[in-house]
Parts: structure tokens; sequence; C-alpha cells
């Protein structure tokens, strides 16, 4: 019984030493993007600067701040100088026209969204379904709360926990990053920055098509195909479930200078702080669908007014 026992015995205690032998390593701050600045970029020698999105990671190393956009908080939007607008916004602003109207929209892709981190894509964040216009692309997200839930319980998930501490453990890690209110969700803002990284991208894929085509839609005058316009507004809209009362639009005006954070981030790029407004809209027949198809279309269905308004035609 001695001789069968030990092995086991032995083979635990070496264990429970490991254990308390990586437990008991100085503690230091784990940002694996800091770590491997060293390794991927040793001709630089460089320090972030002051103000980058990498400093702000290692100067804060009791915060878990390098984590996916879904485990976001607050914190995250404070850090980036995010002035987020309260839910009392009505209506975007029909100074930035570059929503296009429903009847332009015409591809629909659901999916995920690629965050850029670095210029490559660092994280996919599901959506309930993206839409783009012939004119700007990756204009318009759609999702739920219940969806942006199950992500989040995805994310803290332990699978095979069999031990009563491991799920309060769980359960308070999902506690921590569930926002007090649902329609204040930070990962709501990660997918507007995407959004916006996405619109630039394709729109920077279209203008080396440019260069030797002439695209006869965009050459209606308008002026939204700018670097510095185009890549800037984009929009939500979040519902509480299949079965809901009100539709959230939520509406960003995003520098072009706050991207390039994300893009180089071990350089300082200061910019305007993204504004983001949120509406509620109850779902109360055909004219709250035309309430809201006016708020996507910032102005671009005046010119359909005369035409409907005419029952000759």
């Amino acid at each position: 019984m001695e001789t069968s026992s030990s092995p086991r015995s032995k083979r635990k205690a070496s264990v429970s030493e490991a254990l308390l032998q990586k437990r008991s390593r100085p503690s230091r701050c784990y940002v694996p993007e800091c770590e491997s600045a060293a390794h991927s970029r040793p001709a630089a020698g460089r320090l972030p600067e002051e103000g980058s999105i990498r400093s702000i990671i290692c100067n804060n190393p009791r915060k878990r701040l390098y984590v996916a956009p879904i485990a976001w908080t607050s914190e995250h939007l404070q850090l980036l100088a995010n002035d987020r607008g309260k839910r009392a916004s009505a209506r975007p602003d029909s100074s930035y026209p570059n929503m296009q109207p429903f009847s332009r929209i015409g591809s629909h892709r659901c999916g995920s969204l690629p965050f850029d981190y670095e210029r490559r894509a660092a994280a996919k964040l599901p959506t309930d379904g993206v839409f783009s216009s012939y004119v700007t692309p990756s204009s318009l997200a759609y999702i739920t709360f219940d969806t942006i839930k199950s992500l989040r319980e995805k994310y803290t998930r332990v699978f095979k926990a069999k031990s009563v501490a491991t799920v309060h453990i769980r359960r308070h890690s999902l506690r921590v990053l569930e926002p007090p209110n649902p329609v204040e969700d930070p990962y709501i803002v990660a997918l507007l920055i995407a959004l916006v990284q996405d619109q630039r991208r394709q729109q920077q894929r279209g203008r080396q098509h440019a260069k030797t085509t002439t695209d006869p839609v965009s050459s209606d005058g308008s002026k939204c195909i700018t670097d510095s316009q185009a890549c800037n507004k984009v929009n939500i809209l979040a519902i509480t479930g299949f079965v809901t009362t009100s539709v959230y639009v939520y509406t960003a005006i995003i520098p072009v200078e706050f991207l390039d954070k994300f893009d180089n981030p071990t350089h300082s790029s200061p910019s305007s702080p993204i504004t983001v407004t949120c509406g509620g809209l109850p779902v109360k027949g055909a004219k709250s669908f035309e309430t809201l198809h006016r708020l996507l279309c910032s102005g671009f269905c005046k010119t359909d007014a005369p035409q409907r308004s005419n029952p000759s035609d």
C-alpha cells in the first residue's frame, strides 16, 4: 500500500510545490504587448511616448487593460479620453452626412468586425449584422444586448469547473465586467471604433481603384468620400432582445487621429475625444420606423420627398 501510494503523494507534492513557486514569484506587470515589443522590434529600442496606448497600459500595471474588447470597462473609456455622450440625444448632427438612405444600403454581411491594433486584426468583435452602403462601407451595425451578455458570459466561462470556488470567481469576474446600465456598455464603443476602422480600410482599398476608374455613384458632388469625413461617423442599432419595445440608436463621431492611436500604439496621437450619442426610439408602428429612417439618412432623403408627395407618380 505504501509503495503504491508514495508515487502519487510525491506527484501531488511536486505539483503543489510548483504552484507555490509560481505564486511566490515577484509580481510584475504582465503586458504581453510590452514584452513582445522587445522581441518583435529589437531594432527600434524606443520607449512608448507619454500618452500612447502602450504607455497607458504599462503605467497601470495593476489594472487589466490589455484585454479583449468584450472585457472593456468604463475605465478603458476614461483612459482613452473618451467623452461619451448621454442617452438624452434624440438625433445625430446632420452636419456629418455620411450615412446613406436605406435605398442605397445594398450589401449586408453577418459575422464579426475586425478590431485593428498595430495595423493588424487583433480581435474579432461579433455582431448581429453589419450593413454597408454603395458609397460608405461599414456604415451601420446591429446588435442585441442579449448577444453582448452571452459574449461576456462566454469570455468569463471556466470549462470543466467543478469546484465551488471557481464558480464564485467566475461569477465575480462577470459582475465586474457587466456595466450598471446595459445601454452604456463599453463593448458598443469598441464596435463603433471597429466600424470606423473597417470603413477606413475599405476606403483605402477603393481609393487605389479610383486612381484608374471613376465611380459614377461617388461622383455625385458629395464630399463625404474624404479621409477626414467618411471615416469618422458610424451608427449602431441595439435592442434588448428579439421582442423589444424600443430601439437604441448610437451615433459616433471619431476623428481620424483617434484611429492612429491603435495603428501605432507607441506613438502619442493627440486628438479630440470621440463623441457617442445615444437615443431611445419606441417601436410603435410605421411612424417610428420613419423616424429611424430619418435618423440614419442624415438628410440624404430630402431629395426623395417631392417624389413621395406626388400621388400622380
